[in-house]
């Protein structure tokens, strides 16, 4: 018999052994798992216009080269890179969003991008509360709720309400830029205080008057405060600091609404009486925005 054939088979067998448990062994790489473990998780501290969002992203044990991972969100169901995004950076994530509506349902997953692709966790959803008058929410103190949603602040976008600055934003400073004019601030209805505001302002132009120290300020971050209207301000007077709420002085505050060329409507927080009063008078300010 001839030994060598005997020996042959064996040997490849040994060598397709030493082969397939090699370290390059390509079918252990197939074995790798190459998408990435996504985990949503229910949201926790609602409020009427913020949550947190948590859950975990686990890179694909082929590739860790994550170009963007975290949170997508939307009012709609499904969302993707397109709407609004909430990136983060390691395994466990939380993650906490802001400015949203309120009385609001949206959707949310946790997402994973590489050069390959995007992959998406399971959807999850939570509905933002109903705010009342005197919550803090928003970069101020609520002091309106809207019957429907309205535009408040002439955007474009539907508002819940409207909140006051959580301070005053000047102790004493004039309602006009240092001359008598008409600018015609009209307006004294709710929902026209942002509006008056920009029509002062384009009158005025710089400087520091009662109009611009609102529109100026940057509570809570938010850029978008402006000076009451005359019956957003009376809804001031009497939603919060008849109650005790927002810190108001016993004193005098400027509303957006103009009376004639030197005459513009304040409010006593004393006993909420209204009377027009002449534009260079030195009064306070509380700043106002639509949430």
């Amino acid at each position: 018999m001839n030994l060598s054939k005997l020996l042959l088979p064996a040997a490849c067998g040994a060598l397709l052994f030493l082969v397939a448990c090699g370290e390059d062994n390509p079918i252990e790489e197939i074995k790798c798992n190459p998408l990435p473990t996504l985990t949503t998780e229910e949201a926790t501290d609602i409020t009427a216009v913020s949550a947190t969002l948590t859950g975990t992203i686990e890179a694909p044990a082929c590739d860790d080269n994550a170009t963007a991972k975290g949170f997508v969100y939307a009012v709609t169901e499904t969302p993707t890179l397109i709407d609004s995004i909430a990136a983060i950076s390691g395994e466990v994530i939380s993650k906490e969003i802001s400015n949203l509506k309120s009385n609001k349902k949206y959707y949310y997953r946790t997402y994973y991008t590489n050069e390959t692709d995007t992959y998406y966790g399971e959807q999850k959803s939570f509905t933002t509360t109903i705010p009342q008058v005197g919550n803090e929410i928003a970069g101020g103190i609520v002091f309106y709720i809207a019957d429907t949603p309205t535009d408040l602040d002439g955007d474009g976008d539907l508002d819940t309400g409207l909140v006051c600055a959580t301070e005053d934003q000047s102790d004493s400073v004039k309602w006009n830029n240092g001359s008598y004019s008409t600018t015609g601030a009209t307006s004294a209805s709710v929902g026209s205080g942002a509006t008056n505001t920009a029509t002062i302002i384009a009158s005025q132009g710089a400087g520091t008057y009662a109009a611009s120290v609102a529109s100026n300020y940057n509570g809570g971050g938010f850029d978008d405060w402006f000076l009451p209207s005359k019956d957003e301000l009376n809804l001031m007077y009497t939603n919060l600091k008849t109650e005790g709420l927002g810190s108001f002085s016993s004193e005098n505050y400027w509303s957006a609404t103009e009376d004639s060329y030197s005459l513009a409507w304040r409010q006593n927080f004393i006993d909420g009486y209204q009377s027009n009063t002449g534009t260079h008078s030195p009064i306070k300010v509380r700043a106002v925005r639509a949430f």
